[in-house]
């Protein structure tokens, strides 16, 4: 079997799972060994998703905030080193976190103590803390809480000392603010800059959450809580990270990706994943998954097997729904949060968006993002209009990017353009226009040179012939023989009646102005030439003293 398990084996250990739940601590063993045989793996993979329902149930069902009021418990001592306890911040699986400021008042500085609780003290969980104070003192960045010191109490209870961030969880702040589509996909390009930091440091963290991402006044996030990271090199550290055989969820279901469900090996994919569901939520308000109730088993059963909706289908889902589903937020509430309706929060998720959050959460680790910093790279272009790397490279979907970046450029470039190709097109138009005169004028004059030279004007016995012989000659040919096309004859009438008109031969210019009148109505043409010879007739009434 491969890392990356199939759909069947998804199924299979469901069932086996599904079985075993309900049977007692006590028989599940047996039960387990029955219905797996001897596939070890299979037992490791049914096993994690055990403990990740007991742990999705502690979760789903827990509503402690961030930040617990000052009458919460309090530690036994009310000073750890340098540092006095001011309140209880919050509470997680292997201890506290404590509000604190320097008791020696020397300079002031607040700070947040992480501390180990009795309760769970242990070999692992003690080894463990001190793999977070390593990965935490090799980690200098502005968007990751930094570590300040570390030391054991004097009860022997190991202790670390962190910078304080006054900061709201990232999902609370976008919220509180109302922060629009684009503003949180720039905050959460943020979040990517420390997760792929992390990565760089091989590390890979494994608890990427809300509430393990705060975001302070300024807007800027800040990383926490490497409690259960995972050193990529851990010959780095004295020993690998070790797993209890008790099977301890290394996780929160909510946001674990399948391998982590199935207690299977995990990378940097990992945290893609979970980012993945970070920001889902953060577009959308909900998860990625389709939940009915509030099931640890469903959850897990979703992680595994069931194919993430799409922030456009979430808001759509919502809105048809008119309900939010289990764990989420009405669409009315999700619009005014991001200051958009949801048609338009719809629209905006729909191509990009819904492929970026979707590739980050496949099921399968090789097929997500290839790092962090592609995520955020996919995300930064999406934000100016660039094609992201997840899409296929069409001529069309480039097109339209380019569209959305330049259009004004690109408007008016497609005016200039149909500007050119108008004034082309017109220039062409006009110069076959000119050539067709030119060929029609060179007709006409090679017409009247023929009817001339035909013309019997030899006859007048040596003198000489006058004009107007010549044209009455011509005129007399043209009327009684087909010279050229209708046009042209009608063109020759209108030249040698304008010849009439010129020499005051105003009944000769009438007869053929008349004809040109006659030829240019029966060819149906208008313009400039019907016009040209409606004005000589015109001029021919002034002649005539006939105004009407």
């Amino acid at each position: 079997m491969t890392d990356e398990p199939t759909r069947a084996r998804w199924q299979r250990v469901d069932q086996i799972f599904t079985r075993v739940l309900d049977a007692s601590e006590t028989d599940r063993s047996g039960l387990l060994r029955q219905l797996c045989g001897d596939d070890e793996k299979l037992i490791e993979e049914v096993r994690a998703l055990l403990a990740a329902d007991r742990e999705a149930g502690r979760f789903l069902e827990r509503t402690a905030s961030a930040d617990a009021p000052a009458n919460q418990t309090q530690p036994a001592t009310a000073r750890i080193g340098d540092y006095r306890l001011l309140r209880l911040i919050s509470e997680g699986g292997m201890g506290a976190v404590y509000l604190a400021a320097r008791a020696d008042e020397l300079y002031q500085r607040r700070v947040a103590i992480k501390l180990i609780r009795a309760a769970s003290d242990s070999e692992e969980v003690r080894y463990r803390f001190q793999v977070e104070r390593q990965i935490l003192a090799n980690l200098e960045h502005p968007y990751i809480a930094r570590l300040y010191d570390a030391g054991v109490t004097a009860q022997g209870a190991p202790y670390l000392v962190m910078e304080w961030i006054a900061g709201r969880p990232i999902d609370a702040y976008c919220d509180a603010e109302r922060l629009t589509v684009r503003a949180r996909l720039r905050l959460f390009c943020k979040v990517c800059e420390a997760v792929q930091f992390a990565h760089r440091n091989l590390l890979v963290h494994r608890d990427l959450k809300p509430d393990n991402i705060l975001v302070t006044e300024a807007g800027d996030p800040k990383l926490l809580d490497f409690g259960i990271a995972k050193p990529l090199a851990p010959e780095d550290f004295e020993h690998a990270v070790r797993q209890t055989a008790t099977g301890m969820a290394l996780m929160t279901p909510r946001y674990a990706s399948p391998e982590q469900v199935l207690g299977q090996p995990v990378n940097t994919a990992s945290d893609v994943y979970s980012l993945g569901v970070v920001l889902h939520e953060l577009l959308t308000g909900s998860l990625p998954y389709r939940l009915t109730q509030r099931s640890a088993h469903e959850l897990a059963q979703q992680i595994c097997t069931a194919e993430p909706m799409s922030p456009s289908q979430t808001i759509a889902y919502l809105g048809a729904a008119g309900e939010p589903m289990s764990g989420g937020l009405s669409v009315q509430t999700i619009s005014r949060q991001r200051r958009a309706g949801a048609a338009e929060l719809k629209r905006k998720f729909k191509g990009d968006l819904d492929t970026i959050v979707l590739t980050a959460l496949r099921k399968q680790a090789a097929r997500r993002y290839s790092s962090v910093e592609q995520l955020a790279q996919d995300i930064r272009d999406y934000l100016d209009d660039q094609p992201i790397s997840a899409r296929p490279d069409t001529w069309r979907y480039r097109t339209g990017k380019l569209l959305r970046r330049h259009p004004l450029a690109v408007a008016s470039g497609i005016v200039a353009a149909a500007a050119v190709v108008t004034f082309v097109a017109m220039l062409t138009l006009q110069s076959r226009r000119v050539a067709a005169e030119a060929e029609k004028s060179a007709q006409a004059l090679a017409v009247l040179v023929d009817v001339f030279r035909a013309s019997d004007i030899r006859s007048s016995g040596g003198r000489d012939v006058t004009a107007r012989e010549v044209l009455d000659a011509a005129a007399a040919r043209i009327g009684t023989e087909r010279q050229g096309s209708p046009e042209l004859q009608a063109t020759l009438f209108d030249a040698i009646g304008q010849v009439y008109l010129n020499l005051g031969l105003l009944a000769d210019a009438e007869a053929l102005l008349q004809r040109a009148l006659s030829g240019w109505s029966d060819l149906g043409l208008s313009g400039l030439r019907l016009a040209r010879t409606q004005l000589n007739l015109a001029r021919l009434r002034l002649a005539q003293d006939d105004p009407a």
